[in-house]
């Protein structure tokens, strides 16, 4: 054997040594449940294995839903069930292939034998009480959608509201409005309608009616379309349209424009208060573009 043939061997054995040394360098560390739990006082460990938890379960880094599990000390978590599942953009089709998964109970740590669904590790987190659970699929590119998903084959609804003023005085005759509004979604559009009824005192003690909008509107991504008689205005609009005078008169026509109204990742604040119970003892921390605001 030539000299060449043995520094080629060498080079080899060198280049696979480095190779599993990058491999085992490259797999993230799991840190076990009882290395977890001693981190807590020991009064907490009853409340901390063979007992539900309330749980985010993450797939990929996308949110498959909240959730109640147990854990136990042999290392497995089994699933209860999904308690809300709202925040989750993924399908119901494919959580409940996870949900049937982890009912059956799944092994923290690397996925040694029979990886169903191509499952690489589960992780959980003691820290903020969130399982992760790795796949094939975690190191494909995916892209997220920016836009909320309309539901397929549209939706079916209808919202009435009303509002009554009431006028009058001593030696004054009564005055009414009646102000009537109705929206509807019927498949992928939506139907307004604004009008309002006047009775007045007085030498014009008439009803009088007059409608404000009366139109169908079409959404997609970025634009939509309203067909109708309507007024144009911002809600909704990325811009709004420049009209003649001060204030936009009522139209009779199409309206095509761009859209905001699906867009995702907006910074309007929450209108509802957030209510955080926990079912036992424990602190709540919150945060906001990741700074704690309070606890």
């Amino acid at each position: 054997m030539s000299r060449y043939t043995d520094l080629s061997l060498a080079i080899a054995f060198a280049s696979a040594a480095s190779f599993c040394q990058a491999s085992i360098a490259a797999t993230p560390s799991y840190t076990t449940l009882l290395v977890q739990a001693d981190g807590l006082p020991k009064e907490f460990h009853e409340h901390f294995f063979d007992v539900p938890l309330a749980v985010r379960v993450m797939l990929d880094n996308q949110v498959l839903g909240e959730a109640m599990v147990v854990l136990s000390r042999d290392e497995r978590m089994t699933l209860i069930e999904f308690t809300d599942t709202r925040d989750s953009d993924i399908g119901p089709a494919e959580r409940e292939v996870w949900q049937l998964l982890l009912q059956q109970g799944v092994v923290l740590g690397p996925c040694a034998s029979q990886c169903a669904e191509d499952l690489l590790a589960v992780h959980y987190s003691l820290n903020n009480s969130e399982v992760s659970i790795l796949t094939g699929k975690t190191e494909r590119k995916t892209i997220e959608s920016e836009h909320y998903a309309q539901p397929q084959g549209g939706s079916r609804g209808l919202m009435l509201s009303n509002q009554l003023n009431l006028s009058g005085g001593q030696g004054q005759d009564l005055a009414a409005h009646l102000g009537l509004g109705a929206v509807s979604s019927l498949g992928n559009w939506t139907q307004t309608v604004r009008g309002q009824l006047s009775k007045m005192g007085g030498d014009e003690n008439q009803l009088m009616h007059s409608v404000y909008e009366l139109h169908s509107q079409r959404e997609w991504r970025d634009n939509f379309l309203r067909l109708g008689y309507f007024t144009p205005e911002s809600v909704g609009l990325s811009r709004q349209p420049r009209t003649f005078g001060n204030s936009p008169d009522t139209t009779l026509g199409v309206m095509l424009g761009s859209s905001d109204s699906l867009a995702k990742g907006g910074l309007q604040p929450s209108v509802y208060p957030v209510f955080v119970t926990a079912n036992r003892e424990a602190t709540v921390e919150i945060y906001r573009n990741g700074v704690l605001i309070n606890s």
